[in-house]
């Protein structure tokens, strides 16, 4: 065996060794090379496939963007600089999905003519699902951090004690005029919003409520908006206990039920008159 003949079979192994896909075309575009890698990628005899038509073949696979690899195809030909391509869908022939990357890069002979083309072809369908993933991830997030701005529920985190200093509050406290860092700052309290004539109420409560061991407790109580307005609002909140059973944190949330109660209100006072009169 002649010393070009080992190189040629030395390579060639180099290039069925590889993961990647790598196949190679002749001037008349007909397919000279087909590694293991396209094998595996293509699900397809590398004895079937040689000799055929490179841009034939790639038009009978189902290949959703054949037509832009094709026309990348004539492009580096005419050209004769590499292009690469990335994330072409494909559907297998089990009926999957997959996305190829990889490049294409024209062959010259001694004169700098055209003369074939030589391309690589990595599956990056894990890569691609990856980001969809995470684009799908995003947007959902987007789309509930858009949910929760506009909700009317308020998330908490507060220290025991008294004056329930703020560890954390969602950014929709804006309806209320606030924003998180005023409340988290420490440069005002929770108490501080609340309506002074409802304080001692809620600070009985939570005594009691801590005492016995209570896990839950929820009540009803004013706040004061930044601009003075009063809002009725329902609180639900769970005590954290440390390791010795002392309440630690309140985790709740806030509700605003203004309008709940005025048509309570509005509801009495019809029932109210409707009596007067009869």
């Amino acid at each position: 065996m002649s010393g070009v003949d080992e190189d040629s079979l030395f390579y060639r192994r180099i290039l069925d060794s590889i993961w990647t896909g790598v196949w190679a075309a002749d001037r008349d575009e007909r397919i000279v090379f087909f590694n293991r890698g396209m094998e595996d990628i293509f699900n397809a005899s590398g004895d079937a496939v040689m000799g055929n038509n490179v841009l034939d073949y790639i038009k009978e696979q189902s290949m959703r963007d054949q037509k832009h690899f094709c026309e990348l195809f004539c492009r580096v030909k005419r050209t004769l600089r590499p292009a690469p391509y990335d994330s072409l869908a494909m559907t297998t022939k089990d009926g999957s999905l997959t996305y190829l990357s990889g490049v294409l890069i024209p062959l010259l002979d001694e004169g700098g003519n055209y003369d074939g083309m030589v391309g690589t072809v990595e599956d990056v369908t894990r890569r691609k699902l990856g980001e969809k993933k995470v684009l799908d991830s995003l947007r959902t997030e987007k789309e509930l951090e858009s949910i929760y701005r506009s909700s009317p529920v308020v998330a908490f985190l507060w220290l025991a004690g008294r004056e329930r200093k703020v560890e954390y509050v969602s950014d929709n406290i804006s309806q209320f005029g606030y924003t998180p860092e005023e409340l988290t700052s420490g440069g005002m309290n929770y108490t501080d919003m609340i309506c002074p004539d409802d304080l001692e109420m809620i600070r009985f409560r939570m005594f009691w409520a801590e005492q016995d061991d209570s896990r839950h407790f929820s009540q009803q109580y004013r706040i004061l908006s930044r601009s003075g307005d009063i809002h009725w609002v329902s609180e639900r909140s769970l005590i954290l206990r440390d390791e010795r059973g002392k309440p630690a944190y309140y985790q709740g949330i806030i509700i605003d039920i203004s309008e709940l109660k005025m048509s309570q209100k509005a509801r009495l006072e019809a029932e109210k008159k409707y009596r007067l009169i009869f």
